[in-house]
This record gives structure tokens, C-alpha cells and sequence, in this order.
């Protein structure tokens, strides 16, 4: 392949695709403190947030207590996140997030002792320094597309391509209002596992492959469907025949690597199964039970284009990256086949899912780390309009508008204007365009056609799955 990857490094020839980094950094930082997030632990530490932030102070502050009796001694609900499995109480939230967050954590109890505030682990400094944590990821992860990117476009493109995914998506709100979800972090793991994948495939330097395992392991224990990632890893450079028996020729010289890198990848997943090991006595724990994928039932349409959650719905920008694909196939055809077998499939995954509308939550956020992956298709598509006369126009008159739709809703949702998880059509263009505070009047024409889900139902009837819109 051409065009030796870059390491990641801040190059004053191309400023464009930094300053967009950067403009992501400034604005996550003014959402943090203009909300005061972290003052509101009340709302921070409900639900999934709870359950995978409660591993920090559970083990480094209090002795190791995964039954998290201190969340209800302190005034908070681990009912919310703690289920039960054969009679013992477990956390269904996974243990990835809390791993990068630990020197965060550390931080936090540092300027908690310092500033005299309370060493419980909930106060904000300890919170501050998780939402400081999470946008740190989420800008690595952006600066490995970067570098990525930066090889087959040049860095006007990308800078609007990092600016999209940044503000643009659901990202955004994930990596400030609610950066304790795991979806921030899976973004930066998709980022960092590609970059290293890629490096071992062009050096062959067993080193990159030992840490792509790493990356791999982590992946695992924060979300385990995610590792379908790893057909972007399989399927990168690969183009024609002749790439595919190259390919299969390297595994075969050199499947040692392969065996060694099972090590970091196990270690990266080890705090997951330990955990299982502690709570329960076992090394694996369903997790989820009660709640089930419909193999033969996939909601693809649902997934992109509900009004409940819908993916095109509340991230219109992405839509670039679905047309992406055709100048992908044109320009980098190393990166496409790789990237179309991960999100077909990643897509019927998500599409099967009981839930499918995936709880409270703003947009289709199961689908905020497979943007890591999409950028390339969404800087094929951006590249392929600018560089074109009367698309150029368009695209500096749309492309505002667009980053300040996904802002609007960003503040919409954050402010219950856009319900967490009844949204209709007539209840989105009710509350279209609407600021805090909506008039009484708008939220309860809101109201009026809102249709609320059965949890239940959506994992038992597949009759009722398949009505839901």
C-alpha cells in the first residue's frame, strides 16, 4: 500500500484537522461547566453511568464492595444498575470505561483531599475529573482518525470530517452530559485499535500487534458485541486477490504473532472476568438476562430512520458516510471492503437487538463508536462534494446548518425537550426548533403524542417488537 502511515504527532502543515480537535476540546469543556455536570451526581450516577462508574470507588475506596452498599448509604439507588443472577447481586455494566477512567479517579481523590472536599468519591472533583477523562479519550481517538485520514485526504477534508463526527453526532452529548456511558470510550478504542492494527499490518512489527491485542482485550470488557470491530482489523488493505493471498500467507508465516498477541488481548479482558470470578464464582455471568437478540427479526429500517431514535433522524450528517461508500470504493479501495463488512454487520447486530431503541437515550447511540469507523466514508463523501464546483457551494451553506441541527438537539434533549424514549413523528415536529424553556403549551401537544414503550414486551413479543416505530 501507498503513503507509509504517519505517527500521531501535531504538524503545523496541517492545522485544519488540529483546530477542529481542538474546537471539540473547547466546546465539551463549556458544555461540562456552563451545566455544572458534575455537580449533579444525583443524575450522573443513574442507570448505566452508575453501574459503570461504581467499580472506581468500589475498589479503591471501599475495600473492594461490589454489592456497592456505599451508593445507598450515601443517598444513591444501586438498585438501578445491581441484578440479580442464581441469588447474588452483580453490576450488568461492564468494567472497560472504569479501567480508563482509574487515573482520572486518582485525580480526582488528589484534589479532593487537597481542596477539603469529600473523599467519597462522589463529590465533584471526582467527577469533574471523569468528564475531563472522557473528552481526553474521545480527542486521542480523534487525533488516531487524523492521522488515519490525513494519508488519503487532504486536511481541509478532514477537518471537517473530525468536525462532524465531533459536533455533529451524538458523540457529543455522550462525551459531556452523560460521559459516563461507555460509548465515548468504545469510539476511542475503535480509533486506537485501528491505527494499531494498521501499523502492524504496513511494519509487521510484532510490538503493534501485541498492543492491537491490548486494545482488543479492553474492547471486550466494555462491550463485548464490539468485537466485530475486529473485520475492520481483518479486512484493512485488503483489495484484490492478490492482497487477500498476501494476507493469508503473513498469518501463516508468522502465526506466532497471532498466538502471542492472545496474551494482551486476555489481559485487556481480564478485569471483566475477574470481577465475574469475585462476585459470583464463576467466569462468566449472563449478564443480560431477560433480554435477548431476535436473529430473524432485524429493524434496519427502525435503526436508521424511527423517530423514536432513528440513526439518519438525529445524526443527518452521517448520511454522508452511507453515500461515502461509492467514492470509498473509488479512492480508497485498500479501506473498503473492510469497513462495508463491519457496518453491514454491526448494522443487523444492532437491528436484532429486543430493544432496539436501546433504552433512554439520545439518538441511536449503540451506533456512536461505529463513526470512529465511518469517518472514512464521510471524508470520501465530503472530499468528493468539495472538490466540486456548485457541491462545494452547497456544502458551506448545509454543512453549518447541519452541525447546528445536531447543537439544537443536543440542547433539546438535555433539557427533556426530546422525550428518552417515546419520541413519534408528531412529537418531534411538535417540539422542532424549540429552546429551554418550552412553553407549556408545546410540551404538552409534546405530550399528547408520545408512545411509550413496553420494555418487556419489546424482549418477549416479537409481534410487538416488530409494530414498534
Amino acid at each position: 500500500m501507498k503513503n507509509p502511515l504517519r505517527p500521531l504527532r501535531f504538524s503545523i502543515r496541517r492545522p485544519w484537522s488540529l483546530a477542529a480537535i481542538l474546537l471539540y476540546v473547547l466546546t465539551a469543556n463549556t458544555l461540562i461547566n456552563t451545566r455544572n455536570v458534575y455537580e449533579r451526581p444525583q443524575n450522573l450516577l443513574r442507570y448505566d453511568q452508575g453501574g459503570y462508574y461504581s467499580y472506581l470507588p468500589a475498589v479503591w475506596l471501599y475495600g473492594g464492595d461490589f454489592t456497592c452498599s456505599f451508593y445507598d448509604s450515601l443517598g444513591y439507588r444501586s438498585q438501578e444498575f445491581l441484578k440479580d443472577y442464581q441469588g447474588k447481586k452483580f453490576n450488568k455494566y461492564h468494567v472497560g470505561p472504569a479501567v480508563l477512567l482509574a487515573p482520572f479517579f486518582a485525580l480526582g481523590h488528589w484534589e479532593a483531599l487537597r481542596s477539603g472536599a469529600p473523599t467519597t468519591g462522589f463529590s465533584p472533583p471526582y467527577l469533574q475529573w471523569a468528564l475531563i477523562g472522557c473528552y481526553f479519550y474521545v480527542a486521542l481517538g480523534l487525533l488516531c482518525l487524523r492521522s488515519l485520514l490525513l494519508r488519503y485526504f487532504d486536511d481541509v477534508v478532514v477537518a471537517l470530517s473530525l468536525l462532524a463526527l465531533a459536533l455533529g453526532t451524538n458523540l457529543l452529548y455522550y462525551s459531556t452530559h452523560e460521559a459516563l456511558m461507555s460509548h465515548a470510550y468504545s469510539f476511542f478504542l475503535f480509533a486506537l485499535l485501528w491505527y494499531l492494527a494498521v501499523r502492524y499490518w504496513e511494519s509487521g512489527r510484532l510490538p503493534w500487534l501485541l498492543a492491537t491485542g491490548l486494545v482488543g482485550g479492553l474492547i471486550a470488557a466494555t462491550r463485548l458485541p464490539n468485537l466485530v470491530v475486529g473485520l475492520v482489523v481483518v479486512g484493512w488493505g485488503l483489495s484484490s486477490k492478490a492482497d487477500l493471498s498476501e494476507r493469508l500467507a503473513h498469518i501463516g508465516k508468522f502465526w506466532w504473532h497471532f498466538a502471542l498477541a492472545s496474551i494482551p488481548f486476555f489481559l485487556g479482558w481480564l478485569p471483566q472476568l475477574l470481577y465475574f470470578k469475585l462476585v459470583h464464582g464463576s467466569w462468566w455471568i449472563h449478564a443480560y438476562a431477560g433480554e435477548r437478540f431476535f436473529w430473524d427479526q432485524p429493524l434496519v429500517g427502525r435503526i436508521l430512520f424511527s423517530y423514536r431514535k432513528g440513526w439518519l433522524v438525529y445524526t443527518p450528517l452521517m448520511s454522508l458516510a452511507l453515500i461515502g461508500f461509492v467514492p470509498l470504493w473509488r479512492k480508497v479501495r485498500p479501506a473498503f471492503w473492510g469497513i462495508l463488512l463491519f457496518f453491514l454487520v454491526n448494522l443487523y447486530v444492532v437491528s436484532c437487538w429486543g430493544n432496539w431503541w436501546y433504552g433512554g437515550s439520545y439518538g441511536m447511540r449503540v451506533l456512536i463508536e461505529s463513526s470512529a469507523i465511518l469517518s472514512f466514508p464521510l471524508a470520501a463523501s465530503i472530499s468528493a462534494i468539495v472538490h466540486h464546483r456548485l457541491g462545494s457551494y452547497l456544502f458551506t451553506a448545509l454543512f453549518p446548518l447541519f452541525i447546528g441541527l445536531s447543537l439544537l438537539q443536543t440542547h433539546q434533549y438535555s433539557h427533556g425537550i426530546i422525550h428518552h424514549d417515546a419520541m413519534t413523528k408528531k412529537a418531534y415536529w411538535a417540539v422542532f426548533g424549540h429552546l429551554h424553556p418550552a412553553g407549556k403549551k408545546v410540551m404538552d401537544r409534546r405530550e399528547k403524542y408520545l408512545d411509550r414503550p413496553d420494555y418487556t414486551a419489546a424482549n418477549k413479543d416479537r409481534e410487538y417488537r416488530g409494530k414498534m416505530r
